[in-house]
């Protein structure tokens, strides 16, 4: 993480910025408005001009973390962790990561007075160019696995920290199963299979970051209820498909707009009715089957 020569200089803070909704400790606000918008601050500023800066960056929890230390290591940044809380955060010296997940979930930059339009597409185009990067790192350290080429995954979400419990010490409570859960998913594996369509269970929470990257790239298409998660829809290839399962009454651009600019197939199938803990049914199968011949 750093060195020596790095704890001796005063290190640059890389600050999230607050806004509704979302916090940097859940994975969609964590990769669209930190992580990888930082990569694309360290590739386009005046970061990497013949000197090696030292970054502040915030801790966002344990499971975010661990993605966080992944990915800075990976691309060699140097840096050190620290509270959301530290005052450096608002110093004059403090780089304001943008929030591209706001611009794709209210259509717009929140703190800035352009025209929605641009703004959103101005993020995708900014998370086009740092999606390259980041797939020719992921397939440098290994090719993806051939259990999950071509499949269809059938998207599982992972138990809940004691972290994002309702009295533990998170921003926002719940994660994953906690907030919204999807049975049934060796049943539509199996008849998936009969059918003759390839499909695995795939729990991407229980995976490393660039383990995601390149299983989400390389599959056929997802069926999953919607969630952070989805967030992976950016590694898809142009063709691949996203069978979402919807839950709750907030709007849902953010997969429109990824699911556009990636070139995919997005069908959103409504359960909001039905609550947060859903099961997978023979309707929804059709759905799936469906994108698969068409």
């Amino acid at each position: 993480m750093s060195d020596l020569n790095d704890s001796c200089r005063v290190p640059i803070p890389l600050s999230f910025q607050p806004g509704l909704p979302g916090s940097a400790e859940h994975y969609f606000h964590f990769l669209l408005g930190y992580i990888l918008p930082i990569l694309q601050i360290l590739d386009v500023g005046c970061y990497r001009q013949g000197r090696r800066e030292h970054f502040l960056v915030r801790s966002c929890g344990p499971v975010m973390d661990a993605v966080l230390d992944e990915v800075l290591q990976a691309f060699g940044v140097s840096y050190e962790k620290s509270s959301a809380s530290d005052p450096r955060y608002s110093s004059s010296t403090a780089v304001k990561v943008p929030r591209w997940d706001l611009s794709l979930f209210l259509g717009g930059d929140a703190s800035s007075t352009g025209s929605v339009d641009t703004f959103h597409s101005d993020s995708l185009h900014r998370l086009g160019d740092v999606r390259g990067q980041v797939l020719d790192l992921a397939y440098s350290k290994r090719s993806v696995p051939d259990q999950y080429a071509d499949k269809i995954l059938l998207l599982k979400r992972s138990a809940e920290p004691d972290f994002y419990r309702s009295d533990g010490v998170a921003e926002i409570a719940r994660y994953g199963v906690g907030r919204r859960s999807l049975s049934g998913l060796n049943w539509a594996k199996d008849v998936l299979t009969a059918a003759g369509h390839a499909a695995e269970i795939y729990e991407p929470g229980a995976h490393t970051f660039f383990d995601q990257v390149r299983t989400f790239h390389a599959c056929r298409g997802i069926v999953g209820i919607r969630g952070a998660e989805l967030a992976n829809m950016l590694w898809m290839k142009r063709g691949a498909f996203s069978v979402v399962l919807n839950v709750g009454n907030a709007p849902y651009r953010h997969l429109d707009y990824l699911s556009d600019h990636q070139g995919l197939h997005l069908e959103v199938l409504d359960r909001r009715a039905e609550g947060p803990h859903l099961s997978l049914k023979a309707s929804d199968l059709a759905a799936i089957q469906g994108e698969m011949t068409a």
